[in-house]
């Protein structure tokens, strides 16, 4: 019985290691997420930027028959109480 008592605490400890190593592979694909994650935001955080702006503005392009040059049009946006508004003000 003492020989089986022996094996048994080393199973038990390989056992316990096995799952904190998988618990460790697990954290670090969640460390890996998270980074790919921050790198995204940091690309996208320009285009926060232009978005927090009070004026922005949208290029528009159409075609007025199939084969006809685009017709190109810049739209003034202006923010206004926490919506975009078309800015047709005039400039001096």
């Amino acid at each position: 019985m003492v020989g089986m008592a022996r094996c048994a605490v080393p199973a038990r400890r390989l056992r316990a290691e096995n799952q904190e190593l998988e618990q460790l592979r697990n954290e670090t694909r969640e460390l890996h997420k998270l980074r790919n994650e921050i790198r995204q935001l940091r690309e996208q955080k320009p285009a926060w930027d232009t978005l927090r702006a009070d004026e922005v503005k949208l290029g528009i392009q159409f075609f007025a028959e199939q084969d006809a040059a685009p017709v190109e049009v810049v739209l003034p946006f202006k923010r206004v109480d926490g919506g975009w508004k078309v800015n047709m003000a005039l400039s001096p």
